[in-house]
């Protein structure tokens, strides 16, 4: 859908997509010390786990460290989830390959485990999980797709937070701004062409501002693009 957006006359389309935002909250939630030194040097978090997993990298091996690997072990994922995965023999792997690679992964990651535990006993005793701006998700009953969804929330929860809060802002502060689209971590607003070299550096403000991520203060950097009729 937003390849169709199209400036109307005398607007312009600015727009901005956080990079890698919900693997670098949990990341900062589970205090996970390799993967934030890796965010501060702005290596890609999907290529690094992939070697970590593989020693080594291509487009569809990183897809499916991403998509599966990472996916199943940062969610209590015992490492033979992923060797059943369908798209394993597609790639060429052995089940044996994969396990060993998840376990590569869980190996350089403990601290994701620790709080993965962690977040399961709070579950138990309180049946539900509440992000940093204090959105609660309740459970009625416990088994393990609940944890995954609850733990989950803790992620997903607490981007879609900080993607309203964001939207609210932008708005309050560019009221002649117009929200037009947006989806997980990305938006895009129409504003007065003749008003763009005053609204955008607001915008960066907004979207990059520092945000409390469990013991650390966090600024999520994004990309920006700019989309005017001429283009």
């Amino acid at each position: 859908i937003e390849l169709l957006l199209i400036p109307e006359d005398g607007e312009a389309i600015l727009g901005f997509d956080w990079k890698q935002q919900e693997p670098t909250i949990l990341a900062y939630k589970s205090n996970d010390v390799p993967t934030i030194e890796a965010i501060r040097r702005g290596e890609d978090i999907h290529t690094k786990n992939c070697l970590e997993a593989f020693g080594r990298t291509d487009k569809q091996l990183r897809k499916f460290t991403k998509s599966v690997i990472v996916l199943r072990s940062n969610y209590g994922g015992n490492p033979t989830e992923s060797a059943r995965h369908p798209s394993v023999r597609a790639l060429g792997l052995s089940g044996s390959q994969v396990v060993t690679a998840a376990q590569w992964y869980n190996a350089a990651h403990p601290a994701k485990t620790v709080y993965w535990n962690k977040v399961c006993a709070e579950i138990k005793a309180s049946k539900m999980t509440r992000t940093e701006h204090g959105r609660r998700r309740l459970a009625f009953q416990l088994g393990p797709e609940t944890y995954r969804e609850l733990f989950n929330h803790l992620c997903k929860g607490e981007g879609a937070d900080i993607f309203n809060l964001t939207a609210i802002e932008i708005k309050r502060r560019l009221p002649h701004m117009r929200f037009l689209y947006g989806k997980h971590d990305a938006q895009k607003w129409a504003c007065p062409v003749g008003r763009v070299d005053e609204s955008f550096p607001v915008m960066r403000e907004i979207v990059e501002q520092p945000r409390r991520i469990g013991q650390y203060t966090v600024s999520f950097s994004a990309e920006f693009t700019v989309l005017t009729n001429k283009e």
